[in-house]
């Protein structure tokens, strides 16, 4: 009987590994039509932008119910955008060189990180700016992000595109804009 177990548990073996065998035959056609189908529906579906445009700050404040000061322009940046995220209670003003350069400031009514910016830095310190704790992150010699918390708000300053001087913006032109932001 130990003899009849043994040979019919390697026939029971044997016809699985055959079925494996049959099944990861097909498997690659099935997940190629799979993939083939998520590509296509990938393509028709566009994420939507969680941001709405405004005219003014004033406008953004007014849509958020808090206010907010920042600088009107940056040196060397010339076009200048407002616009809100309302599920987010946030403001951002996006001060644009061209679409490569350009300075991100956001304000929201939370604690939470508000920055989006997910980059590792080479320098990350902290350093008291206008009487709040700024953590100021950046590569080379400039400091392409600052974060802050004040009351129940949090802050956010990325500067994004390298120049003659390196990525970001130099140590003090972030601390004036940072200085700046209420």
């Amino acid at each position: 009987m130990g003899r009849n177990c043994r040979m019919i548990m390697i026939g029971l073996l044997g016809i699985a590994a055959l079925l494996r065998i049959t099944a990861c035959g097909e498997a690659p056609e099935a997940a190629a039509v799979t993939n083939e189908a998520v590509m296509m529906e990938e393509t028709k579906v566009n994420m939507a932008n969680p941001f709405r445009k405004c005219d003014s700050l004033e406008e953004a404040m007014e849509a958020e119910d808090f206010e907010m000061s920042a600088p009107e322009s940056v040196a060397g940046y010339t076009e200048v955008s407002y616009s809100v995220m309302d599920s987010s209670a946030m403001i951002q003003i996006r001060y644009e060189q061209d679409r490569d350069h350009y300075i991100v400031v956001r304000k929201a009514k939370t604690t939470e990180a508000i920055d989006g910016d997910y980059n590792v830095y080479e320098k990350d310190m902290t350093e008291t700016i206008d009487g709040c704790e700024v953590r100021l992150r950046g590569n080379g010699t400039g400091i392409s992000l600052a974060t802050w918390r004040d009351g129940d708000f949090a802050y956010s300053v990325g500067a994004y595109g390298d120049t003659d001087e390196g990525s970001g913006l130099s140590a003090e032109d972030m601390r004036k804009i940072v200085a700046e932001i209420k």
